[in-house]
């Protein structure tokens, strides 16, 4: 039988992760905001400029928002506008809005939604593009000419830049945010 210890170490193990990844992502999201600023001195086109950076992963979370929202039969709406000018790099995306009915569980389960695929998208991106266990087997030795052979590995990867960059703008952009998730009380 588990000990109320052994059930609690991994679940504060992930929250943490997962408050450490939220203060990673938003720590990388103000810098790349601020050196977009520096280059425009304007911040509608910084603000453009920002979400046009991490267009798929916009796409992604936005499309999986959108289409979990009708699976589990919560009403969206549709909103394409451009975003607000804004001057701090947080993205803000409610291109697809809940209906104001919808509980806090059904919000919190919609919002869980993106994340899940988004890590989903990224383990395959890894796993089956990148070919990140075989890698890790060419490095596992340990030598510097190891290192070396299993980065030509990944680098020798079809169109590696371009999946490298799609993988950070999902990676970047599936956290949720905590506003979002005040529904997961109700399940713990």
């Amino acid at each position: 039988m588990l000990s109320v210890v052994e059930v609690i170490i991994p679940w504060l193990t992930v929250a943490g992760l997962f408050v450490l990844m939220r203060r990673l992502e938003t720590w990388l999201h103000q810098h790349i905001f601020k050196v977009g600023w520096l280059v425009t001195k304007d911040y509608q086109t910084t603000t453009i400029l920002y979400y046009t950076l991490l267009l798929p992963g916009v796409v992604l979370n936005q499309l999986v928002y959108w289409l979990a929202a009708g699976f589990f039969n919560v009403r969206a709406q549709r909103q394409l506008e451009w975003p607000q000018a804004q001057q701090i790099g947080r993205l803000e995306l409610k291109f697809v809005r809940l209906n104001k009915n919808a509980t806090p569980l059904q919000v919190a389960v919609v919002s869980l939604v993106p994340l899940i695929i988004g890590v989903a998208v990224v383990w395959a991106i890894a796993n089956y593009i990148f070919r990140i266990p075989r890698i890790l087997e060419i490095i596992a030795p340990g030598t510097l000419l190891d290192v070396s052979a299993g980065l030509q590995e990944l680098l020798a990867a079809p169109d590696f830049w371009l999946w490298f960059y799609v993988a950070f703008c999902i990676a970047n952009t599936m956290i949720p945010a905590l506003s979002d998730l005040g529904g997961i009380r109700t399940i713990g």
